[in-house]
């Protein structure tokens, strides 16, 4: 194997390695087959003042990493802090986690994305 394969690898390994550290914390965390808006929203509350951090890292950490359903998250916010910081709070994490895909398939999987395209929206 080139230097090239090897690290391209890694990068997957790596990039599995965490998504498996991520599902193992959530498992744990908030039962993974009982996943409803009110079990999120129980767990965020219980983090105190805090919460509204904690809402937004798990969203950003779920846009990247597609599972479980986001539709889930998305709905809990407006549950766990009401209408109006629900969609604050709801936009910024989606900004964010949207933001940091693109700079992750950007920077670490540029190649692998670009051969999956085939060069269908490059200049």
């Amino acid at each position: 194997m080139d230097k090239k394969n090897i690290k391209v690898l890694f990068k997957f390994f790596l990039a599995g390695l965490v998504l498996a550290a991520c599902l193992l914390i959530l498992e744990r965390s908030m039962l993974l087959n009982k996943f409803t808006p009110w079990r999120v929203r129980e767990y965020v509350l219980g983090f105190g003042k805090i919460s509204a951090v904690i809402y937004v890292l798990l969203y950003i950490l779920n846009t990247i990493i597609v599972f479980p359903p986001i539709g889930i998250l998305s709905l809990s916010a407006g549950l766990i802090f009401g209408k109006l910081w629900g969609i604050v709070l709801l936009t910024i994490a989606s900004s964010i986690g949207t933001s940091c895909t693109f700079f992750i398939s950007r920077f670490l999987f540029q190649k692998q994305v670009e051969a999956l395209l085939g060069g269908k929206f490059m200049p």
